[in-house]
């Protein structure tokens, strides 16, 4: 099992280099296309490459984020909740965006796959094939849903281990009592 949260968590990593990659190179692709347009020869296509990067960049850092627990939540009832309630939340709020995540990647795998073998699409400038960035997407919420998933345990065995430490130190509590009395 331990291998499994490391494989998942060492390609989330490598999803996450590639999307600084991926904005590295946005960076300087808005660079160069900014100073040539003012030179007076713009870089043909700087928007549809811009628009292809985005959505690089935007998946491939949705499964670090997770990781990260650094989606949006917005606590302000639930904050208020005890921890158990809270943490049964998150595991709910997990197993549903894993079922999301799963969907998306079901539609776009079918959406690739058309694309790469049954009607392939190009860019329209460019024309730059889009079933990579089809297969991308399915790659990243995949990755994106694993990600779920191992939240999932972590937060199980996390009750678990809770609710084990307080029956210990309510059984530890009782024994004291006892003792007392005893004495």
């Amino acid at each position: 099992m331990r291998n499994t949260f490391n494989v998942i968590r060492s390609l989330t990593k490598i999803s996450m280099y590639l999307g600084f990659a991926t904005l590295v190179l946005m960076v300087l692709l808005l660079t160069a296309s900014s100073i040539s347009r003012n030179v007076g020869s713009p870089i043909l296509g700087d928007v549809e490459l811009s628009t292809l990067l985005m959505v690089v960049l935007i998946f491939l850092a949705i499964p670090y984020t997770q990781n990260m627990d650094g989606h949006v939540k917005i606590g302000l009832l639930v904050d208020h909740f005890p921890q158990r309630i809270q943490k049964c939340l998150d595991i709910i709020s997990s197993v549903l965006t894993f079922f999301f995540a799963i969907m998306i990647s079901v539609v776009y795998y079918h959406t690739a796959v058309e694309l790469f073998i049954e009607n392939p699409q190009f860019s329209d400038l460019l024309g730059i094939p889009l079933y990579p960035f089809k297969f991308l997407i399915v790659f990243s919420t995949i990755l994106w849903a694993l990600e779920c998933a191992l939240k999932v345990v972590e937060d199980v065995l996390s009750l678990v281990k809770n609710r084990v430490k307080l029956v210990e130190n309510v059984t530890s509590l009782g024994n004291s009592q006892v003792e007392k009395v005893g004495e």
